[in-house]
């Protein structure tokens, strides 16, 4: 007894401590219910979200926010929203309500990264702490290193394909060709990967290995590869994620729990913890990467998977990363069309060829703040 009374108390102590730090120097921001759905007052966003620029017409029922260069506009009652330029879709719109603006929590987090606002964040059940931070707080030097992470191992197989072939036995090939030539096209970066052999590791440690090669004013990327499933054999494409407390819709909920309920030995608790405020930057850095990613896949290896896009979910082995980081779900092994691609030299090729171009692009539009 007294055996886990000591190793289970600097655990709990932590977590007071670092709740009451959070807590003293974060403003706190109340969700109201409206329908059963989480939303945030438009105007206690204004009060507490500084250096951005909000306005709102009555009559058109339109809001536009600005910080710096970057722009986000909605509309009440509309399930898209425009984000500098770009057009992206909401689960649930924004409400007028009693004689308020509402937006709902996803928006809300999309204000953080897309308009590259220096705070840090968490969205809590029943509220959201929001850490104003000044500007420049992330490396804003050359990119230092590429940290690639072949999804499962050892003991955790990952998903099931058709004819039994296994997720971590696809992941690890697709992240050995990959690694060996980023060596060759990016000769002055450092390439790593996580697991040079069919090993275990739990998804806490891998972005902690990314995080130790960090140095000085540089930055690096992480890039988690796997491989998706689905119980209707038709389903197939490629997706790409990047960190987000509000996942983009049921369907990525369900990525989302499949990817981190994986048996681990780590301790998920003291990553959510130490996570507990998120950097708005990274994720900004995070969302463009997957951007970019995905353009480029979409042009260099349209023919061979589809892409099904750009998401966003809340992945145990992204949490922890502090740097830009994306999660691919490289095809569906449960596909018996796609299972063949995944495993032919083509298509590693053309994988590792186009990432590369697509890392070149998000070096080129890179958000810094």
């Amino acid at each position: 007894m007294y055996y886990y009374f000591q190793k289970y108390f600097s655990k709990i102590l932590l977590f007071i401590l670092f709740c009451f730090v959070s807590s003293a120097n974060a403003e706190s921001l109340k969700f109201k219910n409206i329908k059963g759905r989480q939303y945030l007052s438009f105007d206690e966003l204004k009060k507490n979200i500084q250096n951005a620029q909000f306005s709102w017409n009555p009559l058109l029922l339109t809001a536009q926010i600005k910080h710096e260069k970057n722009e986000v506009r909605f509309q009440v009652d509309s399930s898209f929203y425009i984000s500098n330029g770009d057009q992206y879709s909401l689960e649930y719109p924004p409400v007028f309500d009693s004689g308020n603006l509402y937006i709902p929590s996803a928006l809300a987090e999309e204000l953080f990264t897309g308009l590259g606002l220096p705070v840090h964040y968490s969205f809590q059940k029943k509220k959201v702490q929001v850490k104003s931070e000044k500007s420049g707080n992330t490396p804003n030097g050359s990119l230092d290193f590429i940290m690639i992470d072949p999804g499962h191992g050892g003991k955790d197989p990952g998903a099931f394909g058709v004819s039994g072939v296994k997720e971590k036995d696809i992941t690890f090939e697709v992240s050995r060709y990959l690694q060996n030539y980023l060596k060759k096209e990016f000769p002055l970066l450092k390439i790593y990967i996580t697991r040079d052999r069919d090993s275990f590791i739990p998804l806490e440690r891998r972005s902690d290995m990314a995080n130790t090669k960090l140095k000085g004013n540089s930055f690096g990327l992480f890039i988690s590869i796997h491989c998706n499933s689905a119980l209707q054999k038709s389903v197939h494409g490629f997706e790409i994620f990047y960190l987000a407390q509000n996942p983009g819709s049921d369907e990525d909920r369900k990525v989302m729990m499949r990817e981190n309920d994986i048996v681990s030995s780590g301790d998920p608790d003291i990553g959510t913890i130490e996570s507990y405020l998120l950097n708005s930057q990274i994720l900004a850095e995070s969302k463009v990467l997957a951007r970019q990613l995905n353009r480029t896949l979409m042009t260099e290896y349209g023919n061979m998977i589809v892409s099904r896009g750009v998401r966003r979910a809340d992945f145990r082995v992204l949490r922890k990363a502090l740097m830009p980081a994306v999660l691919l779900e490289i095809g569906y092994i449960s596909n018996d069309h796609e299972v063949q691609v995944l495993q032919s030299e083509a298509f590693k090729k053309n994988l590792a060829s186009s990432l590369s171009k697509g890392i070149k692009n998000f070096i080129k539009y890179r958000p810094v703040i």
